[in-house]
């Protein structure tokens, strides 16, 4: 890949970033700004500190995040078809796109998706229908997202199957330990969504996978 086609990745990765951030931020903020809720918008979707990062939050997250990695990587080995995943464009270590793929991982997918669905969706549903119903509906909202059935005619329904059951245990795992754990802060599902962002991308980045 030469050095324009890598600065247009670049480009456009910072691009599409800011406009995923600004698509997942508006429908929050607009719901804040009409029902006027008395908390700072921040802190209404969970962007705050963890109050005491204590070790069974350090040690549950580290456990998460090696668990759901090991089978992500083994998910994507066995796609059928990578070309429809989104981080097979992150192919070379070159500084701009290793800059791409963090602009990917942490924020277009992981800041923008941890708002939404956990800093969103769960924290509504649950103030109005509990923890639980909160957390298993916008975990199936996160799966359907990653598994849509437009995929089926490209990796097959099944792939599709297996990748929507296994979003919607990460989207359920990530909001028990925002909530349980961390205070409501989404600040560590951010942090764990990004790093198996990255993680996945660097599989394609060191030609594991073609």
């Amino acid at each position: 890949m030469n050095e324009e086609l890598i600065m247009n990745l670049l480009w456009n990765q910072l691009i599409s970033t800011i406009m995923q951030l600004w698509i997942f931020i508006a429908l929050p903020f607009i719901w804040w700004k009409w029902f006027k809720p008395p908390v700072h918008f921040s802190a209404w979707i969970g962007i705050k500190p963890v109050n005491h990062v204590t070790k069974k939050l350090v040690t549950t997250s580290l456990i998460t995040f090696v668990v759901f990695a090991l089978f992500g990587t083994a998910l994507i080995c066995v796609t059928p078809d990578s070309t429809v995943l989104a981080n097979t464009k992150f192919n070379n270590f070159k500084l701009t796109t290793v800059l791409a793929m963090l602009l990917y991982a942490f924020f277009q997918t992981a800041t923008a998706e941890e708002i939404l669905f956990r800093g969103f969706f769960a924290k509504r549903i649950q103030h109005k229908f509990g923890y639980f119903k909160g957390n298993l509906t916008q975990a199936i909202l996160f799966g359907a997202l990653h598994g849509g059935l437009l995929l089926a005619s490209h990796i097959g329904l099944i792939f599709v199957l297996l990748t929507f059951i296994f979003t919607s245990c990460i989207g359920f795992a990530f909001y028990y330990i925002d909530e349980n754990m961390a205070n409501g802060s989404i600040i560590p599902s951010i942090l764990l969504h990004g790093c198996a962002n990255a993680v996945s991308s660097l599989v394609f980045m060191s030609g594991l996978i073609i």
